[in-house]
């Protein structure tokens, strides 16, 4: 997968076009980045990223969960993870993939 600068394959990404660094993911980082990045420029609930990262039969997570994976994503992949450009929040509602950056 190569979207915007980053090329991810097998729990890795390589960021940026002039400055390239390799950054390991997690299982479920790579997971919540494959599920924005397929629904690019498309809002993702936090409902439809718990049931992209966990399984629905297993047991409770809390949305916050999704939120500190994101949290944690964006310390990799953002410049400024403060001000994020690829992984933008749609307040009470979930995520969007930028699509507008590629």
């Amino acid at each position: 997968m190569v979207y915007c600068g980053l090329a991810a394959r097998a729990g890795k990404i390589v960021c940026g076009a002039d400055a390239v660094k390799e950054v390991i993911l997690s299982k479920n980082e790579y997971k919540l980045l494959n599920c924005l990045i397929k629904n690019s420029g498309q809002i993702v609930t936090k409902g439809q990223l718990l049931e992209a990262l966990w399984d629905k039969d297993g047991a409770f997570v809390d949305e916050n969960t999704v939120a500190v994976n994101i949290r944690r994503l964006r310390e990799k992949i953002e410049d400024i993870p403060s001000e994020p450009v690829f992984i933008k929040n749609i307040r009470g509602i979930g995520y969007r993939w930028n699509e507008e950056i590629s």
